[in-house]
Formats: structure tokens, C-alpha cells, sequence
């Protein structure tokens, strides 16, 4: 062999130089490649950053410096998986290195994996329990988990070990904020920021305390502290034009400041850098529809579908997409039938599975969207029919039989309704009159009278700044389709006229309880029909699941008839939360009519099956003096029932038409 080398010497000598000159040019290019991302990293360009280190990668698979320089670029793109795959191959080459254990725990903390984060810094810690790179990293996983006294704690102990780096100073700064201690921490921040007047994430890291600080004081102290984060993240945005939290942060306070143009702007900003990134085109697409510019409508719509291409099972914006649908498109458009069709799909699928209050609610969305879809108007019928709802069942038959006049079907199931009709308590008392097809009917009807204010949002500053109204009015949407209560509409007066002098909260515009705002609309409707019972209460949305405490108060008592709780998640998490909360506030208010009219021998009140009467049924009847009587169902109707008094035809010398009429469930 050795002979044959001695031979043969030229090729094997050229080999080696290409070989070694090969490595010394890949090893060049690998150190030219780590330069240029690390000043492309001081430089903030985090997307050339990516590319260099990427490269040096490349050249260089066992390269620690190019691994780290990727790590780092990664993490600032959000590419966390890559990042941290990254940190843990410099883990791999070198159990030990302290900047890949640290940007591994930073990574695991992004991904709420506190556990695994904890894991990988316990063996150093063990060592060395005060070690200046990592001890500071347990406190910053103990304020995340939201352990804040612990971290407090920890902080205290370890101060006078650790160096007063910059990083500590900064941990310090974080935690007083966590713990509330807001001057104290806005004092280190610009002690921090004294030093260091370009470093955006400082500017940042200061105004997302006074925002927290903003959400704990009164408005004329909140206004002020929300205008100085602004300035703060207009400072980092400047120094790093694409910093994502802060263009986010700043956005958000521009719609709590009502500076919509501003907002959209930045948001929009935020979708050229994130184009698929759903909370940014919701963002986006709020701030357009504020703006209520007509020629902004498209770009809106086409926001919302592609939130619902990224995530089709987004309920929120979901809701969002009807809730624009219906105030700016008509509908034969196909951005309403198909959201109609979609509610369809999910009625049916809620039928099979017999969970027929969701069926009922997709079905009457379905409704507001695409009325004249056929199969929307045959299984409207079926649901009307079901429920005995008689009146709605009637109303759809006549139209029905005009839009499919060959159908007899139609004509003789009016001609049964009618004939049946005429053996009701209330044709014999003339509250109906029948003339040909045409039914003219006046039962009089008294039921209970619900305010619903809009719910409170308990994030500040949330993902989804109208979810508390989308929610709200899709409760009262449905509250109002239930003809055993009346739903005041003085609420929506009251937002809609200024000479209420009632303002809408900021950034999420509601109406929610206060004793100061019912008492305005409760001056207003005097003359109108006085709400009794008050219905309000308090959400908050976490990870595609949403919490809504509830309560009913009698106004005229001054008494909590009901509290409770609502929690929903998954799917169709906002049908069911307005399906379940409808349901839960029906049962929680006392049922009650009034007398109609007081006959020789018997009573007509204007309640019946409909508000859970049955025949044998005992009802109290009270005047504004006191009870006036007891009495029991004989005969029943849909919404009418006949009652004989307690004691006979004495008993009916105390009762009044008008008086009020309650029952137990």
C-alpha cells in the first residue's frame, strides 16, 4: 500500500489540498457567517440575523457560537421550536454552557413548561445556588408561574450574592411589579433606563408596568399612566421599528384612547409582519370597523375570513364574522350564506346529537343570516312547531302557503290551526278574531321585565376588545326570543342617545352595571315599561374557554335572587356559555302575570302552558295592598288560562283585573 502511495504520489497529493483547503474555506466562510450575525443581532435585524447563523450552521453543524447566534435570532422571529431545538443541540456538544441552558429555560418558559425549565437549571443550582446566570432565571419561572411572593422571596435572599448586573436590576424591577409595589419598580426601571437609552426592551418592559399599574388606579390616574406607556413603546418602537409586543401593546392603547385610525395603522403594521397571526387580523379588522369607513368594509370581511381559514373553529371570530355580516352586507351575499351555512351545518349536527337548545340557537342565528334560505324557513317551522310556539308556527304557515302557493299541505294545516283555535279560552274571550286566513290576536300579556347590562371583561386590554359585547348581545338576542319575559330595550336607548349622558367603557365599549348608570336609565323609563329584575355579571376568556359569573337582582326589593357561574370551552364554547347562561337566567326568575278579567264565576289571567302552568296548578294573586287571593287552574291555553278562586264566588269580590298573579315552578 505504502509502495503503491510512493507510486502513485500526484493524485493523492492533490486530494489533500483540496481536502484541507475544502475545511480552510468552510471554516472562513463559517467565522465570515457568525460575524455577520452577530452584528446583525446588535443591529436588531433579527430576519438577516436568522440567515447568517442558519448559514455558519451550515458550514458547520458542531459550531456552539453559530447554534447560539441561531438560538437568539429564532427566538426574536417567534420560531421558538427552532430556537429551542438549537439551544438543546448546543446542550448535546456541551452539557454545561450556561447561555444554551439559560436560552433553553427562557425557551421552556415561552411554552409554559415550567416543569422541564426548572429541571434544566436544578443540577447547576444545586452547585452553585446563587450562580449569576441562572439564579435569575428561577425567579423569572416563579414570576411567571405567578408564584410573585415566592419570586419576592427568592429575590431577597439571593440580592446580596447575585452582581448588580443590569439583569438583576431589571429581575428586580419585574417582581416589585408583580407584587404590586408599582412606584418601587417604576423608580428602577428609570434608574435602569438612565443607563441604557437605546435598549428598546427596556422602554417596553416600563410600559407594560404602567400598564399593569393603569389597570389598578382610578380613570384620571389610568388615562395618564396608559398616555406615558405610550410614549414608552412609541420610544422602543422607534429605536427597533419591528417590535412586535410593543407595536401590540401600543395598538391596544390606541383603541382604549379611541384613536382608531392610529390603531389600525399599527395593526396593520403587525399583519404585514404576521400575516397569519389571528389575533393581529382581529385586531386589525376591529380597529377598521370602528374607523366605520364604508370603503373598508371588503378589507374587513376579508380579515374575518382569514381568521376562519387559519382557524375555522374560532368562536369568537366567528361571532365577530356574523356580527359584521349583518350590519354591513345584504343578504344574498356570499359572505353571509356562507356563515349561514356554517350555522346550518352545526344545527344539524346539533340535532342528531338531541342537544336541541344548540340546535335552537344555530338555527336562529342561521335565521338572521339567511331568512330566505328555504331549508332555513322548513326547519324554522319544525322548530316552531316542536316548541309550540303556536302564534310563530301560524304567522310562518301564511307566508309559506303565499311563497308556495301549490303546496296544499300548507293551506290545510292553517285551516286545522284555526278550527282548533276557535276552541281556545282565548277566541271565547275575544282576544282572538279570525277573519278568513287572518288571525288578529291581544292576549295582554304581563310578563316579568328583564335589564340585561352588558357583561364586564375582567382582562384589561384583552386579546378581543368587543368579546363582552359580542356576548352580550348574543344573550339578550336570545333572552328576547322568549315570550315568557319582556327584555327592556332602554339599554340600547341609553347607548345609542347622547342625552343619557352615559358613556361606554373604553377600549371594550360596553355598558356594563354600575349603580350610577341604572339609575340614569331607571329615571328614563318612568314612563315606559319600569325593568324589574336586573341581569349582569363579569367574563373572562383564557385558551379558547370562557368563564361568566352571573347575577339577578330584584330591583324592587333591593335583593340577590341568584348568583352563578358559567364555564364553556372547545368548539362552540360562545353557543354553548349563551345557551346554558339563557337557560340558567330563565329559571332564576320568578314567574308572573296578571288578572285579565274577573267573571261571574271564574278568572282569565294572561298566563299558561307556556310559563309552565299546568290544570290543578294553585296561584297567589296580589294587589298593591297585599294578596287578594289564591286561586287554581281548570282550563289551560298556550297563553291564556282560566282560574276558579279558592273560595268560590266570595273569593273573587277581592280580586281585581290587573292584579299580579305568581306560582311556584
Amino acid at each position: 500500500m505504502i509502495l503503491s502511495f510512493l507510486q502513485k504520489p500526484f493524485p493523492y497529493l492533490v486530494f489533500l489540498i483540496l481536502y484541507f483547503s475544502i475545511g480552510s474555506t468552510h471554516s472562513q466562510d463559517t467565522v465570515r457567517k457568525i460575524q455577520e450575525g452577530e452584528h446583525f443581532l446588535k443591529n436588531r435585524n433579527y430576519t438577516a440575523a436568522y440567515q447568517s447563523f442558519s448559514e455558519a450552521s451550515r458550514f458547520n453543524p458542531m459550531s456552539t457560537r453559530s447554534l447560539l447566534g441561531f438560538a437568539e435570532a429564532a427566538q426574536h422571529l417567534h420560531k421558538d421550536k427552532e430556537s429551542l431545538e438549537a439551544y438543546n443541540k448546543v446542550l448535546e456538544l456541551e452539557p454545561e454552557n450556561k447561555a444554551a441552558i439559560k436560552g433553553a429555560a427562557l425557551g421552556y418558559i415561552r411554552k409554559k413548561e415550567y416543569h422541564n425549565s426548572l429541571n434544566l437549571i436544578k443540577p447547576s443550582l444545586e452547585t452553585d445556588p446563587f450562580d449569576p446566570v441562572l439564579a435569575p432565571i428561577q425567579i423569572q419561572i416563579l414570576l411567571e408561574m405567578g408564584n410573585y411572593e415566592s419570586a419576592l422571596k427568592k429575590l431577597e435572599a439571593s440580592k446580596s450574592r447575585l452582581q448588580n448586573s443590569k439583569e438583576v436590576q431589571i429581575l428586580e424591577a419585574k417582581v416589585n411589579g408583580k407584587t404590586g409595589n408599582f412606584s418601587k419598580s417604576y423608580h428602577i426601571w428609570n434608574t435602569a433606563l438612565a443607563s441604557s437609552s437605546d435598549d428598546p426592551d427596556l422602554f417596553f418592559s416600563m410600559a407594560s408596568l404602567l400598564m399593569d399599574w393603569s389597570e389598578k388606579s382610578s380613570d384620571p390616574e389610568k388615562k395618564q399612566k396608559l398616555e406615558i406607556a405610550s410614549e414608552k413603546l412609541e420610544r422602543a418602537i422607534s429605536l427597533y421599528p419591528d417590535f412586535e409586543e410593543a407595536i401590540n401593546a401600543l395598538a391596544r392603547i390606541r383603541i382604549w384612547q379611541g384613536d382608531f385610525q392610529s390603531a389600525e395603522s399599527l395593526s396593520r403594521k403587525l399583519v404585514s409582519i404576521y400575516p397569519q397571526n389571528h389575533l393581529y387580523l382581529y385586531l386589525k379588522a376591529f380597529a377598521e370597523e370602528k374607523n366605520a369607513n364604508d370603503s373598508s368594509k371588503d378589507t374587513l370581511k376579508n380579515d374575518l375570513i382569514d381568521i376562519l381559514k387559519l382557524d375555522d373553529l374560532d368562536s369568537i371570530s366567528r361571532q365577530k364574522a356574523e356580527s359584521v355580516a349583518l350590519d354591513h352586507f345584504p343578504e344574498n351575499h356570499s359572505f353571509r350564506r356562507k356563515l349561514g351555512e356554517y350555522r346550518m351545518q352545526r344545527f344539524r349536527s346539533s340535532k342528531n346529537s338531541l342537544l336541541y337548545d344548540m340546535a335552537s340557537h344555530h338555527l336562529s342565528c342561521a335565521r338572521e343570516l339567511i331568512p330566505s334560505q328555504p331549508e332555513v324557513q322548513f326547519q324554522t317551522l319544525s322548530e316552531y312547531k316542536r316548541t309550540g310556539f303556536f302564534p310563530r308556527y301560524l304567522n310562518l304557515l301564511l307566508f309559506l302557503r303565499k311563497k308556495y302557493s301549490e303546496n296544499q299541505k300548507y293551506q290545510y294545516e292553517i285551516e286545522n290551526l284555526l278550527n282548533s283555535t276557535k276552541q281556545s279560552i282565548a277566541y271565547r274571550e275575544g282576544l282572538i278574531e279570525i277573519t278568513g286566513d287572518n288571525l288578529v290576536e291581544n292576549y295582554g300579556r304581563t310578563p316579568p321585565v328583564l335589564l340585561m347590562f352588558d357583561l364586564s371583561d375582567k382582562s384589561f386590554l384583552g386579546d378581543y376588545p368587543d368579546l363582552a359585547f359580542l356576548i352580550s348581545s348574543s344573550v339578550r338576542k336570545n333572552l328576547s326570543l322568549n315570550p315568557t319575559i319582556t327584555l327592556s330595550e332602554v339599554l340600547e336607548s341609553a347607548r345609542s342617545n347622547p342625552s343619557f349622558e352615559i358613556k361606554t367603557a373604553p377600549y371594550t365599549g360596553i355598558l356594563p352595571y354600575t349603580e350610577s348608570t341604572y339609575l340614569k336609565i331607571k329615571d328614563s323609563s318612568k314612563k315606559g315599561i319600569k325593568p324589574r329584575f336586573l341581569i349582569y355579571g363579569s367574563l373572562k376568556y383564557e385558551n379558547h374557554s370562557i368563564r361568566i359569573d352571573w347575577t339577578i337582582k330584584d330591583s324592587k326589593h333591593e335583593k340577590i335572587l341568584s348568583t352563578f357561574k358559567i364555564f364553556s370551552k372547545g368548539r362552540d364554547f360562545i353557543p354553548e356559555a349563551v345557551v346554558r347562561s339563557v337557560s340558567k337566567i330563565l329559571a332564576s326568575i320568578p314567574p308572573s302575570g296578571s288578572v285579565l278579567k274577573v267573571k261571574d264565576e271564574d278568572l282569565i289571567v294572561n298566563v299558561g302552558a307556556l310559563d309552565g302552568l299546568k290544570k290543578g296548578s294553585k296561584i297567589q294573586i296580589y294587589n298593591s295592598s297585599g294578596k287578594s287571593g289564591e286561586a287554581t287552574i281548570e282550563e289551560i291555553d298556550y297563553f291564556l288560562s282560566r282560574a276558579v278562586p279558592e273560595n268560590g264566588i266570595n273569593g273573587l269580590k277581592t280580586i281585581s283585573e290587573g292584579d299580579r298573579v305568581f306560582w311556584k315552578r
